[in-house]
């Protein structure tokens, strides 16, 4: 579809109109415990990690298992996330 040669460029939420005002984020540290699957049953863990809230720290627990051991999210269960 011609759009008569302009390109839509959405707004990223971190850019600010004004180059001077830093964004700054409130973190908190969570506790995350939980369980993940191995070659030879479920292993627990519990891991403690700054995020903005709940569901980031449970975003960035999701990430590591999928990097660090190759893990689906199905592979990985989430019992509590404490602050």
């Amino acid at each position: 579809m011609d759009s008569g040669g302009r390109v839509f460029v959405p707004r990223r939420a971190w850019e600010d109109t004004s180059p001077t005002t830093p964004h700054y984020v409130d973190m908190t540290d969570y506790t995350v415990t939980g369980r993940w699957k191995t070659p030879d049953g479920w292993q627990s863990f519990e891991t403690e990690l700054d995020a903005e809230n709940e569901d980031v720290a449970v975003e960035h627990v999701y990430a590591e298992f999928g990097s660090r051991h190759n893990l689906k999210r199905a592979q990985v269960e989430i019992n509590e996330v404490a602050r």
